[in-house]
């Protein structure tokens, strides 16, 4: 689950959703940046699925006593996240094994430099066995796949710009995440809202101008300490926020 706070309710977005929101931006991409990647079905798909373990956990959140908010995916138990980490790839590799490849690595390298938990320790060495046998069914250009995981990267973060944050929120205010940019690589992508309904990008990387389209529950708080966090949330209504896609 993604989430921000605000005074009386918790805004939350279940990772599927936002999976969906990276794919709507990927389609939209300019051909340069996708002049590595020849497996364009591939990469959509798994830009589209790469959160798909969360699909399950999302259907009932969890509250986080210390933190008196619900769980996030930031925050979220370490032993229940990899459980379906894993399930979200099996997944995955039953739809389509290039794209299965490319979540496995995404979601190894969350666990870059740490080392001595042995449930994360378990977790990245059954993953790299799983790339390992993948690269041995299928023919792998190095140079597209460090694309494709380049823009999975990419289309990850510009979907969490929209949906870890208020809409229309002043670059001063931004979450510290975006402030300095979001990459494709080594190219610099500045990304700031201009109000709530429209998103600058510089350099622009689309095609066109484009609007998208994502959904997301606002339970409130009084609700929460009344019935619990569960029943809060099943019983909120969805709620869906239009933006525009714009250059400078």
């Amino acid at each position: 689950m993604i989430i921000f706070e605000k005074e009386d309710f918790f805004i939350m977005t279940e990772q599927h959703e936002h999976a969906s929101l990276s794919r709507d931006l990927a389609v939209q991409l300019q051909d340069q940046h996708l002049k590595d990647i020849k497996r364009k079905k591939d990469i959509f798909v798994a830009i589209k699925e790469h959160d798909r373990g969360w699909i399950d956990l999302d259907v009932a959140p969890l509250w986080n006593d210390k933190k008196l908010s619900p769980y996030s995916f930031i925050d979220y138990p370490i032993p229940i996240k990899l459980a379906f980490y894993r399930k979200g790839i099996d997944e995955v590799m039953n739809q389509n094994l290039f794209a299965a490849l490319l979540c496995s690595i995404h979601y190894v390298r969350f666990f870059d430099g740490m080392k001595g938990d042995s449930k994360i320790d378990h977790f990245v060495a059954k993953e790299k066995n799983r790339q390992e046998e993948i690269m041995n069914l299928i023919d792998i250009d190095e140079k597209e796949q460090n694309a494709s995981l380049e823009m999975l990267k990419y289309t990850d973060s510009l979907s969490l710009f929209f949906c870890m944050q208020e809409a229309g929120v002043t670059r001063e205010n931004m979450h510290d995440w975006f402030k300095g940019g979001i990459y494709l690589g080594k190219k610099k992508f500045d990304v700031v809202w201009k109000d709530r309904h429209h998103v600058i990008l510089n350099p622009f990387p689309f095609k066109e101008f484009f609007k998208v389209t994502y959904k997301y529950k606002a339970v409130n708080k009084r609700d929460i300490s009344t019935v619990g966090i569960l029943e809060a949330y099943s019983h909120t209504k969805d709620e869906y926020h239009t933006v525009q896609i714009i250059s400078k």
